[in-house]
């Protein structure tokens, strides 16, 4: 064993790196603000979630519908009732449940198996993607807001569109199947067809096309055109023209949200969108 020699300096060295060590509960902070990057996906997926978000959704309509008639028509009814069940709130609300629910497990199974859903999974743990996600999503109401009083300062009384006032009475008459709909599914099955799905195959190949394509067609599917006998069809049409933009400016918003920070964060942002017009809906109607 060798001896300390007297009067002579020694070095003291550790095996600590040269970075100071975070005091306990830092480290975990610093992870969770940290950003997650979205992960890359095949052009097939993509290409396949597109097809789910427009054909997958309306296909699944069409088949309601044919069960529908077949069973009324079995149990002898009119084809009068049966035009009035199919076009009523109660089968609206059900099969926009059944649909967005089909959706979400046919994508969550496709990014289980193309091992991208554990690292979108991944961003739900950051503390980011909630603090931006419901700070973004409330910009984007406050966008749509001083929009619609823009709007209202040029067009008086110009009224909600058929998309909004369908979402209204669903909730008005199926408050609790609407809450899993309208605020969540609906919201992660869009991000998921047009974030992941369509902006993010049309940004493979031109950012600008891949914003202005994506916001374009979302704002599109919130636009309904009415019965071609309608009274007050040109009136009804403008109206739906005159709130396009409030949602082509969302489009855009979420598009930006997904770029910037990833999808977990764009999802969050559509939830509390959505989540706050649900609950606002809730209170006008006890009021």
């Amino acid at each position: 064993m060798n001896k300390l020699e007297p009067n002579k300096t020694y070095e003291v060295y550790d095996d600590l790196p040269n970075s100071q060590v975070p005091p306990e509960g830092e480290q975990l902070f610093d992870d969770n603000y940290d950003k997650t990057p979205n992960p890359k996906t095949p052009l097939w997926q993509d290409l396949v979630f597109i097809i789910l978000a427009f054909l997958g959704l309306d296909l699944i309509v069409i088949i309601a519908q044919t069960i529908v008639v077949a069973f009324m028509r079995g149990q002898a009814y009119t084809d009068i009732a049966i035009a009035s069940y199919l076009s009523s709130y109660q089968f609206l609300s059900l099969v926009n449940f059944a649909r967005y629910s089909i959706i979400f497990i046919v994508m969550a199974a496709i990014l289980f198996l193309t091992k991208t859903l554990l690292p979108i999974l991944k961003q739900f743990r950051k503390f980011r993607t909630f603090l931006y996600g419901v700070g973004m999503g409330f910009i984007v109401i406050f966008v749509s807001i001083i929009y619609n009083n823009f709007l209202a300062m040029i067009v008086p009384d110009f009224g909600s569109n058929e998309n909004q006032n369908a979402v209204e009475s669903v909730i008005k008459l199926y408050p609790l199947l609407s809450l899993i709909w309208i605020p969540f599914l609906g919201p992660i099955v869009e991000e998921l067809g047009y974030r992941l799905g369509l902006f993010n195959f049309l940004n493979k190949y031109n950012r600008l096309l891949a914003y202005v394509v994506s916001a374009l067609i979302f704002g599109l599917i919130h636009f309904n055109l009415p019965s071609a006998g309608d009274a007050n069809y040109w009136a009804k049409v403008g109206v739906e023209v005159l709130n396009l933009p409030g949602y082509i400016i969302s489009g855009l918003l979420f598009n930006y949200i997904y770029e910037k920070e990833n999808l977990g964060t764009s999802i969050v942002a559509h939830v509390t969108n959505n989540l706050v017009s649900y609950i606002a809906t809730i209170i006008a109607m006890s009021a």
